[in-house]
């Protein structure tokens, strides 16, 4: 008689493994499809979350990058001479602007060569003076090719030697 239990018993142990098997995949591919399928700015589940309305903001958009060629300037008064090497790219706002701010890019590069060769090692070294140069690279290229058509400059390259 004892050995008719076991028998009975495992064959209810499997159809409860296949059962739980079965629901947590049916689980696992409703998250899935929910997940694959929700549009991109659908907020995440939770609403505004931990940090409240607001504090979460989508990234604008990257516009086209314009690579300008390397610079290499002497920098002032450095004892041996020293120079800077700078390479960088302007964030502009639309491909049709591109056109525009490429028929700009002499007088915006002569004007980064004049501001940076009138700089010292000092005043281009860390990176609170990087951001400077940055800003005024942009405040040149604003001058140059107007404000709204140049979004940012980014330096893929800045040595000072």
């Amino acid at each position: 008689m004892s050995d008719a239990k076991p028998v009975d018993a495992a064959p209810k142990k499997n159809v409860l493994l296949i059962a739980l098997v079965a629901v947590n995949m049916v689980g696992m591919l409703a998250i899935g499809a929910y997940i694959a399928l929700r549009p991109a700015g659908a907020p995440e589940a939770g609403g505004e979350g931990a940090h409240g309305a607001g504090a979460h903001e989508e990234p604008e958009e990257a516009g086209p990058m314009l690579e300008l060629e390397s610079l290499i300037v002497n920098l002032q008064a450095g004892p041996g001479g020293q120079y800077l090497k700078v390479t960088t790219q302007l964030e502009i706002a639309s491909e049709e602007e591109a056109e525009h701010v490429t028929a700009r890019l002499v007088p915006i590069k002569d004007g980064m060569i004049t501001y940076l060769s009138a700089l010292t090692a000092e005043q281009v070294t860390g990176p609170e003076h990087m951001e400077q140069v940055r800003e005024h690279i942009l405040g040149l290229a604003h001058a140059a090719a107007g404000e709204e058509r140049v979004r940012r400059v980014y330096f893929t390259e800045y040595l000072v030697q």
